[in-house]
């Protein structure tokens, strides 16, 4: 499953990611990791979220966020729910290259029976066709 939640700077999407997060993990017995480019909402997780800033990482662009999803992904089986928050400062506003990201996070959610949940900073009446069927 992939889920987008959509809206403007400001309109409160990290607020329900993080929300969503911490509930989740407080009933799931895998793990959720909680992606980030920066680490100002590392502590308003709870404890038992792996929380990884992209930004130490020095992760740019679709073709090297989905490598570290999928490097991620062959080190460890358990991973049930990834979060990506704010994915347009991580990646270009390339609609292409993001359309492309969101075709291959869908093929990675089926075949390793991964959930995201991503955040992205666009009004909801003028989003990409690409994101309708996941908001």
């Amino acid at each position: 499953m992939v889920r987008v939640i959509c809206g403007k700077k400001g309109s409160g999407k990290t607020k329900i990611m993080l929300d969503t997060a911490n509930e989740i993990v407080s009933h799931d017995k895998g793990i959720v990791v909680f992606m980030d480019p920066t680490e100002s909402h590392m502590y308003n997780l709870d404890k038992r979220i792996r929380y990884v800033d992209l930004k130490e990482y020095r992760i740019q662009g679709a073709k090297a966020l989905t490598a570290f999803i999928l490097g991620g992904l062959s080190q460890n089986y358990d991973i049930d729910v990834i979060f990506i928050d704010a994915l347009f400062k991580v990646n270009s506003d390339n609609e292409k290259d993001n359309a492309e990201f969101f075709q291959q996070i869908e093929n990675i959610s089926t075949e390793h029976n991964v959930d995201f949940y991503i955040s992205v900073s666009a009004d909801k009446e003028t989003c990409p066709s690409y994101l309708a069927k996941y908001i």
